[in-house]
């Protein structure tokens, strides 16, 4: 349960730091050759299992570098980078004395960072699949909210899941009394957070109980900021009271309230 509350991006991220931090220290041509992402390229990765070190790179020679990163992908490299590789590795020949101990760590590094991918692309498409069934999700609304969330089960409840997007209030206590922002926090990311908006816009026109919010609170405001305001408050119960529950216990997605809680006594424990 640890490994599932993670935060898989910030993971990911951190274990890249580490990788090319290692390479820059061991064999910097690596760093000039594949820039960005093609750093961390499968067929980069199957590299490292035989040629690391820049003496290594430079005794095999142009061919057979080309040869191990076009069999892994015939479309992002080509002799002519192979070529770069090798001559960059010729201008710094380091023979590090612990060379298995670095080969070892640097292998360990790109296998954690694959598993990583492979656990948020499962975590994507689960959401993804729970999320285009509601009302209107609509692909764009859908992928912005499953990427930047990742896993939802490293949020103990709806609430934080909600915090994350930014759609609740800031609180601060003074004594006794706890007091309440009327401004949402808008933190965390904003793409999600304007996904989970335009899922509510499209929530208030299918689902009854969020019409009647929603003619609830414009009747209440001017017409541009009650429309606003609105709108953020069912993105924020959605978030909190919906769509954690479907994210979290594979549940499916009702439209009326009833439906739900017929389903909750059909299926008190679903959680997969």
């Amino acid at each position: 349960m640890l490994a599932q509350r993670r935060d898989l991006a910030q993971q990911i991220n951190r274990k890249k730091n580490q990788l090319r931090a290692l390479l820059r220290a061991y064999s910097p041509a690596f760093t000039q050759a594949f820039p960005g992402d093609k750093f961390h390229h499968p067929a980069v990765y199957a590299l490292y299992e035989q040629y690391l070190f820049p003496d290594e790179i430079v005794v095999a020679g142009s061919e057979v570098i080309a040869a191990v990163l076009t069999s892994h992908c015939h479309t992002a490299f080509d002799a002519t980078v192979a070529q770069q590789l090798v001559e960059l590795c010729r201008t710094v020949l380091l023979c590090p004395i612990t060379r298995s101990v670095i080969r070892q760590r640097a292998l360990n590094l790109a296998d954690d960072i694959t598993t990583a991918r492979s656990r948020q692309r499962y975590f994507i498409r689960l959401g993804y699949d729970l999320i285009k069934q509601t009302a209107g999700a609509g692909l764009s609304n859908t992928l912005a909210l499953v990427r930047e969330v990742g896993d939802v089960q490293r949020f103990p409840d709806g609430e934080h899941l909600a915090s994350f997007l930014g759609l609740t209030t800031s609180k601060h206590i003074s004594g006794t009394t706890v007091y309440k922002a009327k401004h949402i926090t808008k933190q965390g990311a904003p793409n999600a957070r304007y996904a989970a908006v335009n899922l509510a816009d499209h929530l208030r026109h299918k689902v009854p109980n969020y019409n009647t919010m929603y003619q609830r609170i414009t009747s209440r405001k001017p017409p541009h900021k009650g429309h606003f305001v609105a709108l953020l408050a069912i993105a924020c119960h959605f978030t909190t009271n919906v769509l954690y529950d479907m994210w979290r216990h594979q549940r499916p997605f009702f439209l009326e309230t009833e439906d739900y809680r017929q389903y909750l006594i059909e299926h008190p424990h679903t959680n997969h």
